[in-house]
């Protein structure tokens, strides 16, 4: 155990203490039970910083976590899904007709087979949702952005799009 852990927890057992001080006598042992896992919680510091491994860990269950609260019939609600976690993640960045197939592999969802279609045709009270950015690849307009943070409650993600390997 390193110190930082020590300290941590040690801090952790002292604010129980407090507690459990406060309890009828009678109580005391099954307060500490109860309390206990506290005391266990991982110690994070400015210093440490999170396995890659670790790190993938977590954005697969914020990705779990958010494609679990929509369930769509339509293949075209689907995709604008898929992009609105896009946004999510990478705020109005392009995105690639291929990179929401994979993600839509990877997470189980039906998708439209012409996607490009879809996006280009995508409108709510008028307005055009998305726009070309090159070829095969789209970006959410501003009306697209405010349809993300009002029908699936997202905001704009401020992470750097990984660069592609060529």
């Amino acid at each position: 155990m390193n110190e930082i852990i020590l300290k941590e927890r040690t801090k952790r057992l002292f604010e129980i203490n407090k507690v459990i001080k406060q309890l009828d006598s009678t109580i005391r042992p099954a307060a500490f039970l109860l309390l206990q896992d506290y005391a266990l919680i991982p110690a994070t510091s400015k210093t440490e910083k999170q396995s890659p491994a670790s790190k993938q860990h977590n954005g697969e269950e914020e990705r779990t976590d958010f494609f679990s609260k929509f369930n769509h019939s339509k293949p075209s609600d689907n995709a604008f899904l898929l992009s609105a976690h896009y946004y999510s993640q990478y705020g109005a960045s392009p995105f690639s007709l291929e990179e929401i197939e994979t993600l839509a592999n990877e997470v189980g969802v039906t998708i439209p087979e012409r996607l490009d279609k879809t996006f280009l045709t995508a409108k709510r009270g008028g307005k055009s949702l998305f726009l070309r950015a090159g070829k095969g690849a789209f970006r959410p307009t501003v009306h697209g952005e405010a349809f993300f943070k009002n029908s699936y409650k997202v905001s704009k993600g401020t992470r750097q799009k990984p660069a592609v390997a060529e």
